[in-house]
């Protein structure tokens, strides 16, 4: 970014886009930005379904978040974070990052006419290779094989994922993923995202226990802590997955003694413990 700063890139450009603002209204400019979008990359049109005032508005705001790059860096990678989780979410890939950057070059080059010429072109140009360097690579980091589940809803998919992850790991791999420094939750992405099979299938996961010759693996206590409002969220969301959960936190032994079988309720996360005191 100091090659930027040292070469007065950040007035020009500042100065080109308030200009752009003034010249056309908001959603007149961003229906440039995404007619442009349309025409070199169609394939990336599915992710834009909102009506167009909005679309516009949208662009009209990424537009400012490459400008904050220069004027506020520190700003900039606050906002990169929430704004990275997203993009994952909608099935944004990083290679679509080049196709955006072109249309965004190209309608400032529209907009401006004959002012856009050779130094700002540049100027922009050298913007947009620093931006893009840091989105890519947030959006690469978040592409592990769970998240990209997630975003594909698929089932085969995550169980295959999760195949890979080593058995003392699961527990923290299902409830709080890093990415870019963001921290998410496949168990909460699944549940409020309305993706019943895999939600179902992290739950049952989760309340498994199971067992090695060194320690026994039980997953309850890493979901409530991770997640407090879990059951209040599931009834919201997905009341038919409580009878998975209830499930999941009893367990009863294999053999009848007495003509009795023992049973254990994991329940202290929803029902408290009667002898503590509030």
């Amino acid at each position: 970014a100091l090659d930027v700063l040292e070469s007065g890139d950040v007035e020009l450009i500042r100065a080109g886009w308030e200009e752009a603002k003034e010249s056309r209204p908001a959603e007149e400019l961003g229906d440039i930005f995404f007619k442009e979008l349309a025409r070199i990359a169609p394939h990336v049109t599915h992710l834009f379904k909102r009506p167009k005032r909005i679309q516009a508005l949208q662009f009209i705001n990424v537009v400012e978040m490459l400008l904050c790059f220069n004027e506020d860096p520190e700003h900039f990678f606050i906002d990169l974070k929430p704004l990275t989780i997203r993009h994952i979410k909608y099935g944004v890939k990083a290679d679509y990052a080049r196709a955006f950057g072109m249309t965004v070059l190209n309608g400032i080059s529209q907009v401006l006419g004959d002012k856009f010429d050779d130094r700002c072109k540049k100027a922009w140009g050298r913007l947009w290779t620093r931006v893009s360097s840091c989105v890519t690579r947030a959006l690469n980091v978040g592409s592990n094989l769970v998240i990209v589940s997630l975003v594909q809803d698929d089932i085969d998919n995550f169980i295959e994922a999760m195949d890979c992850v080593p058995r003392g790991e699961r527990f923290e791999t299902l409830t709080k993923i890093d990415v870019n420094g963001e921290v998410v939750s496949p168990l909460d992405w699944s549940v409020m995202g309305g993706q019943v099979t895999i939600a179902r299938w992290v739950i049952d996961d989760l309340c498994a226990i199971r067992a090695d010759r060194n320690t026994y693996y039980y997953g309850r206590e890493t979901m409530f802590e991770t997640h407090p409002g879990l059951v209040s969220k599931i009834c919201r969301q997905m009341p038919h997955l409580l009878d998975n959960m209830l499930d999941g936190l009893m367990w009863h032994a294999s053999m009848v003694v007495d003509s009795r079988v023992r049973v254990n309720y994991y329940v202290r996360e929803m029902y408290g413990i009667p002898t503590e005191t509030v």
